[in-house]
């Protein structure tokens, strides 16, 4: 019986901590090995095609699907082999640090919003930023917290808490606007479906507008936190400048322009994004034709 039968699941399901026990120079080999064994499965591999396409077809219009597919799948495996390997992603290179620590300089008592997208290695950028003197806490999704959620996304919040505190999602908008009234920086990913019309990757979509409302409400500063290839780590962590929210009519125009910055690093690296297709609400018609409501595929 041979590694592309059935014990491969058993041997290749990221879920079990002995992957823990993978010598760190065999990784590359393991990850070729998923590749390539995914690619056989005509589900995995249309599924990795149209996540990229969703990236693509906008912005690129003459870009590779195929070969893009093909690092994306990469990506996701390095990222799930990663979780269990957190001295790998917990030490990334921070750039910007000292604006944010400025900014808290001039005003302590001032909470500030941290936005992020699933990208990179997104489970070790707080462990990376906290190094650098900036704890977050992060607002996360009361399935991924849960008792019962499957043991790899246990690692995955296990690794996170190396360097944030859970802000638990039942506490909703409420327990955002506490903890920067308490002076927090509180991180929110942008990419979650919701219910507001916002243009990215060229698509209209449904995404959330929940950073940006808290933002403008209790007049908190906006870091952007963005993830980029980086030749000698798994990413590299670069935080931009705090952005005022009044120097914006209104939180829409705040939540534009989050959004584009947040474009701009998710196109530099598009194969980096996690499920880029599950990420928006579907707000066009074509698109729902195209790439269904969502897609729940989730390469472990």
């Amino acid at each position: 019986m041979t590694l592309a039968t059935a014990p491969k699941k058993r041997l290749l399901a990221a879920e079990t901590p002995w992957r823990q026990r993978i010598p760190a120079r065999l990784l590359p080999l393991l990850i070729d090995l998923r590749v390539r064994l995914a690619q056989r499965n005509a589900v995995v591999r249309e599924t990795a095609r149209l996540n990229m396409r969703f990236q693509l077809e906008k912005t690129r219009p003459g870009a590779d699907v195929g070969a893009a597919a093909t690092e994306y799948l990469r990506q996701m495996f390095w990222r799930a082999e990663r979780r269990w390997r957190p001295e790998l992603i917990t030490n990334l290179p921070v750039e910007g640090a000292d604006r944010v620590l400025a900014a808290r300089d001039r005003d302590p008592s001032r909470g500030m919003v941290l936005t992020f997208m699933h990208h990179g290695v997104y489970d070790g950028q707080w462990a990376s930023i906290d190094k650098a003197g900036i704890h977050a806490h992060v607002l996360g999704a009361a399935f991924v917290l849960s008792d019962d959620a499957p043991e790899y996304m246990k690692q995955h919040v296990r690794v996170c808490e190396m360097g944030a505190t859970a802000i638990h999602g039942d506490k909703g908008y409420r327990g955002i606007t506490e903890a920067l009234g308490e002076g927090k920086i509180v991180g929110i990913a942008l990419d979650v479906p919701g219910s507001t019309p916002v243009e990215f990757v060229g698509r209209n979509v449904l995404g959330s507008f929940g950073a940006a409302r808290a933002a403008f409400e209790t007049n908190s500063p906006v870091i952007v936190l963005t993830a980029h290839k980086d030749p000698r780590a798994a990413a590299r962590i670069r935080l931009g400048e705090p952005i005022e929210p009044h120097d914006f009519p209104d939180a829409k125009a705040l939540l534009a322009e989050l959004l584009r910055r947040h474009e701009e690093a998710i196109l530099e690296w598009p194969e980096s994004q996690d499920r880029p297709m599950q990420r928006w609400g579907r707000n066009d018609d074509e698109d729902r034709a195209n790439f269904g409501e969502f897609s729940d595929f989730r390469p472990l």
